[in-house]
């Protein structure tokens, strides 16, 4: 289990609940790391530092999205349990934690959502229990804690969603990894996997079909400033392919 593979797991969860409609208005974070604070409750400097500033902006109602404020959702970093003996061969168990944190204050007032947060944990449940992701694995709720009240001090509460994802350690196909070529500024991608498809992204993030960011390689890309294309492909029931990263 890489942390790639944790991470990507994050990153499909994260673009999921962003293209969903209920979430229009709700900011969607991922913390690579886990949200804390020091001693003397000051944010740890770093990530989640930097994630902490901008929840509690949203949560404040210094920054909005479509002119609303009042709670996020923060995707976590999977957490990954040790292998399970009832397996029929290795396994490992990731759970998926999505945060959704209210301010009713603000969530209540003339820019909220109105959207509770225990109404949005279920909405998240709705979205994401079944979900397939790349094809392979299947999210499913936690069977002993589907969604948790989480206290937290004066105007403020927060919602767990939990799910499931088991992930066989057995040997799988993988797709081949793709390939590039630029021939005077115009870049083509292939993939000697018959009826395999591509992904690229220019902003250095995963390149699959669950990222927003995202695209899907049709035909042949023209680039005509220096850049970074990160590509994958998929074919199938195999596992995504290995990335490459080719600078323009």
């Amino acid at each position: 289990m890489t942390t790639d593979f944790i991470q990507q797991l994050q990153d499909d969860v994260w673009g999921i609940l962003t293209n969903d409609a209920g979430f229009t208005s709700v900011p969607v974070y991922r913390a690579r790391t886990p949200l804390e604070k020091d001693a003397d409750g000051a944010p740890i400097v770093g990530q989640s530092a930097m994630i902490e500033e901008e929840i509690e902006q949203t949560l404040g109602g210094l920054t909005m999205k479509n002119g609303k404020c009042g709670i996020v959702a923060v995707v976590m970093l999977p957490d990954v349990k040790a292998e399970s003996a009832e397996s029929r061969g290795p396994a490992l168990e990731l759970t998926v934690i999505v945060r959704i944190i209210e301010d009713r204050l603000f969530n209540e007032g003339l820019t909220g959502t109105g959207i509770t947060s225990a109404q949005l944990a279920l909405h998240t449940v709705q979205v994401l229990h079944r979900r397939s992701l790349r094809g392979l694995y299947t999210l499913r709720v936690h069977p002993q804690s589907m969604m948790e009240e989480v206290p937290l001090p004066g105007d403020r509460t927060a919602q767990e969603v939990r799910l499931i994802l088991s992930r066989s350690m057995a040997p799988l196909p993988k797709c081949a990894r793709p390939a590039g070529t630029l021939v005077e500024g115009t870049l083509t991608l292939t993939c000697s996997e018959e009826a395999a498809v591509i992904y690229w992204t220019q902003d250095g993030t995963w390149p699959g079909p669950q990222n927003p960011q995202a695209a899907f390689y049709e035909s042949p890309v023209d680039v005509h400033e220096a850049t970074q294309i990160r590509a994958a492909a998929y074919a199938g029931e195999m596992q995504p392919s290995d990335d490459v990263w080719i600078t323009v």
